[in-house]
């Protein structure tokens, strides 16, 4: 993955002796001097492409070394964690769900002492999923198991959805959470990746934030990009703390004391790049920050059918 067609073959078969109008097959040696058949077929799309290991047919393949073995290992302990959804999720789901309907009284009220005991169950429990599902979705991007669902999705619609649920982590902040885009914008994403998104990004922000301030969500049109923000005027970050907060399992220098697995905006980069977007972060240690995440825009088209089911 990620390795250039005319840099696997040799210089004797060159690219453009696959992409020919008709299906063709043969052999070639790849440029680290292994022999490989290969079968190239074309169809509307393109060329589809499939390269067979001749040495490990004839029984040559090497003895696999150590950084292989330990390379395999991490990919299997991975697919391990990324098959675990089901088993973290499903407790805490019902966590949250019963925490929900005490704060909400559907089987009567609370003795006093304890009423303010279910909204902190919920919200914790709801901090918790997020921080599951940060590694589950790691995992599976890591492990070449995550697959995008793409649709229109309205980014302003996903973020007050984000703003109803963590307004109670906001409120026990002191922290005010606003919407600024007035209208639909329109992006062509995976639903649940995009809230996924929004949620980092509002919960770090809350973390980071200093009582009485506001964090701004914001999301706009540019070209043929959807274009998602979330500003604060919170503690601010280095270049180096930048550098740290996109890689999985890393905080900054200046994360104050604030306890996280440090995978929230590693994830949000890892959904931006499956979309073809991109994260870009702009902080200034003390003034707060300023993320947006760059994501396809729909087409007209598309977003019509929605409209009208909508109606």
């Amino acid at each position: 993955a990620g390795t250039l067609l005319r840099d696997i073959l040799d210089a004797s078969t060159p690219p453009a002796k696959l992409l020919t109008a008709s299906a063709m097959a043969g052999e070639a040696v790849l440029a680290n001097g292994r022999k490989i058949a290969f079968c190239a077929t074309p169809y509307e799309g393109g060329t589809h492409i499939v390269l067979v290991d001749r040495q490990a047919q004839e029984g040559k393949v090497p003895p696999v070394d150590a950084e292989t073995r330990a390379r395999d290992a991490v990919r299997q302990r991975t697919a391990f964690f990324a098959s675990l959804g089901h088993d973290l999720k499903t407790p805490l789901n019902a966590i949250i769900g019963y925490a929900d309907m005490m704060r909400h009284g559907v089987r009567g009220p609370l003795p006093e002492a304890y009423q303010d005991y279910p909204a902190i169950i919920h919200d914790s429990g709801q901090e918790l999923l997020l921080m599951v599902e940060d590694m589950l979705d790691l995992a599976k991007a890591d492990a070449d198991r995550y697959r995008l669902e793409p649709e229109p999705v309205d980014l302003s619609a996903s973020a007050l959805s984000v703003i109803r649920q963590l307004e109670n982590q906001a409120e026990r902040a002191g922290v005010k959470l606003r919407l600024k885009a007035d209208g639909e914008v329109w992006a062509q994403a995976d639903a649940r990746a995009v809230r996924q998104i929004w949620q980092n990004l509002v919960s770090n922000a809350i973390k980071y934030s200093d009582s009485g301030s506001a964090i701004v969500l914001d999301a706009e049109i540019s070209g043929n990009a959807a274009i998602l923000s979330v500003a604060d005027k919170g503690a601010g970050m280095s270049e180096e703390d930048v550098r740290l907060a996109l890689e999985p399992f890393a905080q900054g220098g200046n994360a104050r004391g604030v306890k996280g697995t440090g995978l929230g905006l590693a994830v949000v980069k890892r959904f931006a790049e499956l979309h073809g977007g991109q994260i870009d972060i702009r902080s200034t240690l003390g003034k707060g920050t300023r993320v947006s995440v760059t994501l396809p825009r729909a087409h007209d088209a598309d977003v019509e059918p929605v409209d009208d089911a909508a109606q």
